[in-house]
């Protein structure tokens, strides 16, 4: 080919997909070739739409900036010059690209430097990149910003943040705390961060952690925390006797602000027997419903077993809804057997969605509740072809059109053909354009054939022109040879073509 240089340029040329490329679209490639094509053909920029020129070069600047593309960033200011800069050195904080943001400082005079780029270092755990944008671009205080490095587990940063730019936070704690950092809580005991200025009275005469700190330790199973949170002692004395439950209170007040019935409550959902075992020794909150409800629909049959036991609060028929709608068949069980709550239809519904055919059976065959349409017609969104046709044969509530309709969205063409030829029920259009939209270009096809009156033409040419082009070209053939003018004429113009035909068509 290097023989032939014309040759080669003619195939470039053709193969060149920059002609329908945005500046955006050429720097979300890393491609250095698609935005000097852009370039070479640009010769319309000076009458574009100033703000639409705008947002593509910000878009542009964004992915550049976030890659620390500096070549790419260079260039775009070149074709450019006069850009504004503001979401660029945000991705750039926010994915600690520290030199990108050192260039700009020193050779944009465009760039909005606010509030945001420091919150994002802090976010991306981006120490050295925060400390430059203190230092360099005076970001505003009170930023909240000590919520994310707690949230991160930067103990480094949260002094950092506490030391030099004075900040305080009321919720940090319940950040640290629900990550198990047991260090940073400590050190921001010790501190007394909450009684700065700007924390609402009410943290602050909690000592630092407000009920959120303990609920979240607790509902993401660090026990080391809560029983420093609680200060707790080893006792054999039950928090409920006199002294004990006074003592525990007092300690507390001077650790932290307690916890809340979500504390047992998201232990339980969580599975973290130890820590609901400390709260239900230690604590005077006790739990809810939702510990019972929140360990049945996550399978935690051992829980579930010691809160019956242990506990008063008891269950709803929630409990056994989501069992069932989760799979966990042994839990189910236990709760017919053990509690009177019993459950809804909710429950057969829901197992049939999930395609938990063992489950569906057993409430058929030991509850009374039964079903709604919702039981087949969430089994044939999800696709669940066995648990469709058990349904259809056992049960006598039916479908609705809108399992047709989802099947097609998921692409479940064994599903439809079932539906189709044991159901009366059919579509509505919402079916075909699913079928688009999700580019299931042989279910489009199907309907095409079998629901022709099922198919609004419009919507299913919007979402084929977005996002198939194959769909688009099928779609052009069959309408083609149908004879469809006006539609034939919309699909033209989505595929830029302008034959003779087109052209009389539109006129």
């Amino acid at each position: 080919m290097c023989a032939f240089p014309h040759v080669w340029e003619a195939i470039e040329a053709f193969l060149d997909c920059s002609p329908s490329c945005t500046l955006t679209q050429a720097a979300a490639f890393g491609s250095m070739r698609l935005l000097r094509g852009i370039s070479a053909r640009s010769e319309g920029m000076g009458t574009m739409d100033a703000f639409y020129k705008q947002a593509q070069f910000s878009g542009a600047m964004q992915h550049a900036a976030a890659r620390g593309d500096l070549e790419m960033i260079q260039w775009l200011l070149n074709f450019q010059p006069g850009g504004l800069v503001t979401r660029a050195v945000e991705q750039a904080a926010r994915n600690g690209q520290l030199q990108v943001l050192r260039w700009l400082k020193e050779h944009h005079d465009h760039v909005f430097w606010g509030a945001n780029e420091l919150r994002y270092a802090v976010e991306g755990d981006h120490a050295e990149v925060a400390r430059w944008l203190h230092e360099n671009t005076r970001p505003p205080t009170k930023l909240r910003a000590m919520n994310l490095a707690a949230a991160n587990g930067n103990l480094e940063l949260v002094q950092w943040l506490h030391e030099v730019r004075h900040e305080a936070s009321s919720s940090a704690a319940a950040k640290a705390a629900k990550g198990g950092y047991l260090d940073m809580l400590k050190w921001m005991d010790k501190h007394s961060l909450c009684k700065h200025q700007g924390v609402p009275v009410e943290d602050a005469a909690a000592g630092g952690c407000t009920t959120r700190a303990m609920d979240e330790a607790a509902a993401n199973g660090h026990l080391h925390t809560v029983m420093w949170l609680n200060k707790y002692r080893p006792t054999s004395e039950h928090p409920r006797s006199s002294a004990s439950s006074s003592g525990s209170r007092s300690s507390s007040r001077r650790r932290g602000g307690g916890c809340t019935t979500n504390a047992m409550d998201g232990a339980a959902r969580g599975n973290y027997l130890d820590v609901v075992k400390i709260l239900h020794k230690h604590r005077e909150e006790g739990c809810t419903e939702r510990a019972m409800d929140g360990a049945a629909a996550a399978g935690h049959l051992a829980m579930l077993k010691w809160l019956h036991e242990h506990r008063s609060e008891g269950c709803t028929v929630a409990a056994m809804d989501e069992a069932a709608a989760n799979g966990h068949i042994e839990v189910v069980k236990w709760l017919h057997n053990n509690r009177i709550e019993g459950c809804t239809v909710r429950a057969m519904d829901g197992a049939a969605a999930g395609g938990h055919l063992r489950i569906v059976k057993w409430l058929h065959t030991n509850r009374s509740e039964g079903c709604t349409v919702a039981a087949m017609d969430g089994a044939a969104a999800h696709g669940k072809l066995d648990t469709l046709k058990w349904l259809h044969k056992n049960r006598s509530e039916g479908c609705t059109t809108a399992a047709m309709d989802m099947a097609a969205a998921g692409g479940y063409f064994e599903v439809l053909l079932f539906l189709h030829t044991k159901r009366s029920e059919g579509c509505t259009m919402d079916a075909a354009v699913n079928a688009s939209r999700y580019e299931h270009v042989e279910i489009l096809q199907w309907f095409f054939r079998f629901y022709p009156r099922m198919i609004h033409r419009e919507k299913v040419i919007v979402f084929a022109k977005r996002y198939n082009y194959y769909l688009m070209d099928w779609l052009h053939r069959n309408y083609q040879a149908s004879g469809e003018r006006t539609v034939l004429a919309e699909i033209n113009s989505s595929f830029y073509l302008t034959p003779p035909e087109t052209e009389e068509l539109t006129t």
